[in-house]
């Protein structure tokens, strides 16, 4: 896992090199996930309110394009209803995710942003009962998605976003599902996480390339 970790921290790095102007930022803000099953009566599942937070680069392409490789610590999961003897409860995804975005800036305060977004499962915690379960076993540890969102500069070190990511269905390893009396539906092996975010963006350094006139 650190191992991991590692590698993608690297790659945001080297992502930063070589262009005219660069943004390194932090970032945080507030998930509205869920997922989505091959089956309809999984419709009942309500969304999960969590959090996200990490670092990123804003990378200076041209006055129209930039480019936006993220390191993020994402909590995503759903709530489900009680099944057979079970309460209901609550399944916690936990990543680090790495999202690699292209923007195009049509306003100067405004950007477009979309790309896709590389993710890695450090554990998953069903709740139920108030007890916690790792099943972390169930699920695939890595996890593909497409991103698209819009940034909005409320100064040039400060930002607003709104983001939505839907994952592929590489979710599930393989689960059984039962219904209300604990009777054998399925085993799946699909599934997909959907997920809202809203933050913000602070970039605290800017960094300028040798090309750029040094400041007066």
């Amino acid at each position: 896992m650190n191992k991991s970790i590692i590698i993608l921290l690297s790659l945001l790095l080297s992502f930063s090199t070589g262009y005219s102007q660069t943004k390194f930022g932090i970032k945080a803000g507030m998930n509205i996930s869920n997922a989505h099953f091959e089956f309809n009566y999984l419709s009942n599942y309500t969304n999960k309110i969590a959090y996200n937070a990490g670092v990123l680069s804003e990378i200076t392409i041209s006055k129209l394009f930039i480019f936006r490789p993220e390191l993020i610590y994402s909590k995503k999961g759903f709530g489900f209803p009680s099944a057979g003897t079970s309460g209901s409860g609550n399944l916690n995804y936990h990543y680090i995710n790495m999202p690699v975005l292209l923007g195009i800036k049509p306003i100067k305060q405004l950007s477009i942003l979309l790309g896709p977004e590389f993710g890695y499962l450090l554990k998953a915690i069903s709740r139920f009962d108030k007890v916690n379960h790792d099943v972390s076993q169930n699920f695939q540890k890595v996890d593909l998605g497409l991103s698209a969102g819009l940034c909005y500069y409320i100064k040039s070190n400060f930002a607003v976003e709104m983001r939505y990511t839907k994952g592929f269905n590489l979710l599930l390893k393989s689960l059984t599902w039962t219904d209300s009396n604990g009777n054998y539906l399925s085993t799946t092996r699909s599934g997909n996480n959907r997920l809202f975010q809203i933050g913000f963006i602070y970039y605290p350094f800017l960094n300028n390339s040798k090309n750029q006139s040094p400041p007066k």
